[in-house]
């Protein structure tokens, strides 16, 4: 090769290496290298440049999130990386994330039913309310085999009598044997002569006033005092 020298021969293996314009897929004029990664996954040829069918494919599947399939940046944080990246059943881990793996895994059959608590401090709640509906409701049974009282029903005397003379008045909360002693008493003071009621013979006492009278039977009170000597009251 005539005329070529180092750096003619530098410059042509480093054009060679450039991508291809049309690996620029957001349009920018500049092809990143996170472009031409996802470049070369949709060069079906393998000829370094995109036609116009596998550029239409390449754009469609980065609209549908196609670059979510790996995981970027790793480079950036060196050799020192403080967290491990793992690939678990087609997943990527980065930061013990394992949230993504759970999506891999079937759905489990219990996963639809709601709790009816949401902790424990709900559920021993619960529990201790269904054991005391549960303790008031054999109690109840309990009262209900065993009262404490039985209503019996009312049994008439065979001494009953139905119109008696003398009976019990709630009115005047009077006795029959209050009766009886009060007819005795009435009948023997009939015996006797005496009327049927007792008089008090301070009933026919007239009460001293202080009116005048006018022609006084004692005028003096030597007067009364002679009378009441000759009464032999003093």
């Amino acid at each position: 090769m005539e005329g070529m020298t180092q750096r003619k021969l530098m410059e042509e293996r480093k054009a060679r290496n450039l991508p291809d314009p049309s690996y620029d897929l957001d349009g920018d004029g500049i092809v990143s290298a996170r472009e031409y990664f996802l470049a070369k996954h949709f060069d079906q040829d393998k000829d370094g440049k995109l036609n116009s069918r596998e550029k239409k494919n390449a754009l469609s599947s980065l609209e549908n999130g196609y670059e979510k399939n790996f995981v970027w940046n790793v480079e950036e944080t060196g050799p020192f990386r403080g967290h491990r990246l793992l690939q678990v059943r087609g997943e990527f881990v980065d930061g013990e994330d394992f949230i993504p793996v759970r999506n891999t895994y079937p759905k489990h059959p219990m996963s639809d039913i709601k709790p009816h608590v949401n902790n424990k401090k709900e559920l021993d709640h619960k529990r201790k309310e269904e054991l005391m509906s549960s303790l008031k409701a054999k109690r109840d049974e309990w009262d209900k085999m065993n009262p404490r009282t039985v209503l019996q029903e009312y049994k008439i005397s065979e001494f009953l009598v139905s119109n008696p003379t003398y009976f019990l008045c709630i009115i005047d909360r009077n006795t029959s044997m209050k009766q009886i002693r009060s007819e005795k008493i009435l009948q023997a003071r009939k015996d006797v002569g005496l009327s049927e009621r007792t008089t008090d013979l301070k009933d026919n006492i007239v009460a001293p006033t202080l009116a005048y009278i006018e022609n006084p039977s004692i005028a003096s009170r030597s007067e009364l005092q002679a009378k009441d000597k000759a009464d032999n009251v003093i």
